[in-house]
């Protein structure tokens, strides 16, 4: 007996000495205190870094990053509410200006947590300011049950001068963006679009792009619109986009005044569109709650008890049509056009168990004739208060 304690205790110990070790530090910034110039090991309570670029690369120069000194992964980087100015400029519509030199892991994280409001101005950027890019499990965190938020004033347009509290987007992005990683987490954003984009483009809260296993969680965005100059707002203007996004959850997030709540764009040449979640969220004054436009690779996508209110179209399916996706126990209350618009593309989607009520039309056919069960299967939906049922191009009944 006792040479087998000996040999499991070496093998423990062998297993123990094979695990790869990791930081679990805790970092302090403060916009008010801080001081960059204090060294990683001396970061404290008391001696925090002044600015969230100095924990993101490890050095007050964007430009010249030092892994050594930046957050690492299983670190957890505590941000003071208060104001975070960058003055720089970075013109990548990707690439966040916080993104980080170092990659987190699976179990261990690169975290930053607000611990109050914390206001991100960066009005010369020209690209998001948060989000993560290259870098794998980041996450952007604030305690929405305590109160705390990451307060983003967003300026999206060509020309004119910012405000200096605000964000600066490139275009054809938005303010927070997830790109080319895996473990992007946002969760506790408070995201102002504010007037519509002058230009013709895509213009999100929130962009996942060619990301795996993304977290967006508990947010609020609203007025991501286009001006009426450069024409309608459509879908292209959303809360949160996904493009080539594959096993992503998005739940408890809150959007109005946009073109689409959740977006489901192409995947182009990125991620099989797959396997995202999106659940508990509600949009109210969007004019598309749910919009798919899915044109190459997905399959089996699950959207379920989210409730869109006072829009145009609850779900609305163009270009590819579903693919194996499943649209459940939703709630779409006062569409002005359509609480269900599909076309005749797509290998099926169960649509079940859903909730329409008051919306001037159940189910619009955009081309051709009623669906069969093959491209959408309806079933236990709950219609009520309508004005007609279907509008195709075989009537209307």
């Amino acid at each position: 007996m006792s040479d087998m304690r000996v040999i499991l205790a070496s093998g423990l110990f062998l297993f123990a000495s094979l695990m790869p070790a990791s930081a679990q530090t805790t970092l302090y910034v403060n916009a008010t205190t801080g001081n960059d110039s204090v060294s990683r090991a001396s970061n404290s309570a008391a001696t925090p870094w002044r600015s969230i670029g100095r924990a993101a690369w490890g050095s007050t120069n964007r430009s010249a990053p030092s892994s050594a000194e930046a957050a690492q992964a299983g670190d957890t980087v505590n941000v003071a509410g208060g104001t975070y100015d960058f003055s720089g400029t970075v013109v990548d519509r990707f690439t966040p200006v916080y993104n980080t030199v170092n990659n987190g892991t699976v179990a261990n994280p690169i975290t930053f947590a607000c611990i109050g409001n914390c206001t991100l101005a960066a009005p010369s950027a020209y690209s998001p300011v948060i989000g993560s890019s290259g870098r794998n499990y980041v996450k952007w965190f604030a305690d929405v049950t305590l109160g705390h938020s990451w307060q983003i004033q967003c300026y999206g347009l060509v020309g004119g001068t910012p405000p200096s509290t605000s964000v600066r987007t490139k275009s054809d992005a938005g303010p927070v963006v997830c790109h080319a990683s895996t473990g992007c987490w946002i969760e506790g954003a408070v995201i102002d679009g504010g007037r519509g984009i002058d230009y013709v483009d895509n213009w999100n809260a929130i962009r996942l792009e060619n990301c795996t296993s993304s977290t967006i969680r508990n947010n609020t965005a609203a007025n991501f619109t286009r001006d009426i100059s450069v024409g309608i707002t459509n879908h292209n203007q959303s809360i949160i986009t996904l493009y080539g996004s594959l096993n992503s959850l998005i739940e408890n997030n809150i959007g109005t005044n946009a073109g689409a709540g959740v977006y489901f764009k192409d995947t182009s040449t990125t991620n099989p569109q797959r396997g995202d979640i999106v659940r508990f969220n509600r949009f109210d004054t969007v004019n598309e709650v749910i919009a798919f436009s899915i044109i190459t690779s997905e399959d089996r996508n699950f959207v379920y008890q989210n409730v869109g209110t006072n829009g145009r179209l609850g779900l609305a399916v163009v270009g590819g049509g579903l693919s194996n996706d499943w649209i459940f126990n939703n709630t779409f209350y006062r569409m002005t056009v359509s609480a269900i618009a599909l076309n005749t593309n797509g290998s099926g989607g169960r649509i079940w168990n859903n909730i329409c009520l008051e919306c001037d039309t159940i189910i619009t056919i955009s081309a051709g004739s009623m669906v069969p069960e093959t491209v959408a299967d309806l079933e236990h939906n709950v219609y009520f208060g309508y004005r007609q049922f279907y509008v195709g191009a075989n009537g209307v009944q």
